[in-house]
């Protein structure tokens, strides 16, 4: 285990720190947690001023001593924004792959502090290495008559922006991975709350909206029964659910009412693009199509292969009316009971356009770029934002299927 530590040129006080029931008296706080962890090397950040000033030679005597081994890592004084990022790649340089680290930011100084966080923060995603503590010597807050100051345990800040980063993933992406791991702590409703998450974080990463649909009508309930019980071991947890039921609780709905089960998979194709997954916002978008068509013409919703490939031939035969084919040009007499009344709607041209666009881009997507002169990257995304998008929310709301939530 490394420890990583900052010293600067103060005329530090000598007092008792106390930790975890150990004390160790000094006024230099890298020889306190020298003491406390026993590492197997501690890393001084030191600054030009500080390699020569009596600070830096008190502190190698005193590791010396207790048999410490130590490095001088090299720190410029950070008077400028450049210097800002040769500290930081200093921090990050210093710890290896999946290493075990302390961080020690008691003698840091400025602005040294918060780049100390963000290093912690980024060694973890970047070298997944494992931050053991974050500690501060607190000598402004010692008992004065004693002289005993306490070291204040810093790491469930660090942790907090864990529960940031997962709860960000998981609202933007919907992959709930590291949140469901955070909230995983041992407890029944923890591990409840944990399979829940992981539960709606599939079914939208996977597009299943029904699946979706059931787990996130009780998301609310099974989150709030965790919250005593990760009061004390996940505490931002209870900040962070609001953000997570706003975001997911509007994709719960009754499957058996079928304007609701249509407005939700509308919000949920919008979510989708609105987060950049358009696999899953125009697979579901073709999908929905079908189902408010047969919605529209007052049929019951039916996901029997049979009944959906009946009102797809009727859309299909919308777009290919006035068209040559094999057998000659198709005509609103070849249209199969459902697109002859679909042909009377005077949505129906808005309908044709949608499905022009919407078919082929959903099927440059499925079919991963395995076709010959398939469409590039720049156009999928074009006509899926400016072609697609428009046309489904001018259907959706003439067919009164927008609708807010929450």
């Amino acid at each position: 285990m490394k420890v990583i530590s900052f010293l600067g040129t103060a005329d530090y006080k000598r007092t008792t720190f106390v930790w975890n029931e150990m004390e160790k008296e000094t006024r230099l706080f890298p020889v306190a947690v020298a003491h406390f962890i026993r590492p197997d090397e501690l890393l001084i950040c030191a600054t030009p001023t500080v390699q020569s000033h009596s600070n830096l030679d008190e502190l190698k005597r005193a590791l010396e001593e207790m048999g410490t081994r130590y490095r001088i890592v090299p720190i410029p004084e950070g008077h400028s924004e450049a210097d800002l990022w040769q500290i930081f790649g200093a921090l990050t340089d210093a710890v290896g792959e999946g290493e075990q680290v302390v961080f020690d930011v008691t003698h840091s100084f400025r602005s040294l502090p918060f780049l100390a966080f963000l290093a912690v923060a980024y060694l973890q995603v970047a070298k997944k290495v494992k931050v053991e503590r974050v500690l501060y010597g607190a000598w402004e807050a010692r008992e004065t008559i004693a002289n005993r100051s306490p070291v204040f345990d810093l790491t469930p800040f660090v942790r907090l922006l864990n529960w940031l980063t997962a709860t960000d993933q998981f609202i933007q992406t919907g992959d709930a991975r590291r949140l469901a791991a955070l909230l995983n702590t041992g407890g029944k409703n923890a591990a409840r709350a944990s399979e829940k998450l992981s539960q709606v974080s599939l079914a939208a990463f996977l597009c299943q909206p029904f699946t979706l649909m059931d787990e996130a009508l009780t998301l609310d309930k099974t989150l709030r029964s965790a919250e005593t019980e990760l009061a004390q071991t996940a505490p931002p947890f209870g900040v962070l659910r609001e953000q997570i039921i706003h975001t997911f609780a509007q994709f719960g709905a009754d499957k058996s009412d079928p304007r609701a089960m249509l407005v939700t998979q509308f919000r949920l194709i919008e979510w989708y693009v609105k987060n950049n997954q358009l696999i899953q916002a125009m697979t579901l978008a073709r999908e929905w199509v079908i189902s408010a068509v047969t919605w529209r013409l007052q049929l019951p919703i039916d996901l029997n292969l049979d009944a959906r490939k009946q009102i797809e031939d009727a859309i299909n035969g919308i777009v290919r009316i006035g068209r040559e084919d094999a057998t000659g040009e198709f005509r609103v007499t070849d249209l199969n009971e459902h697109g002859r009344r679909i042909n009377e709607w005077q949505e129906r041209d808005e309908l044709k356009e949608l499905w022009t666009h919407l078919s082929p881009i959903r099927n440059a997507l499925d079919h991963a770029e395995h076709q010959k002169d398939a469409m590039k990257l720049k156009k999928i995304v074009n006509k899926a934002q400016n072609k697609v998008m428009p046309r489904l929310c001018a259907l959706a709301e003439k067919w009164g299927l927008i609708d807010t939530k929450g």
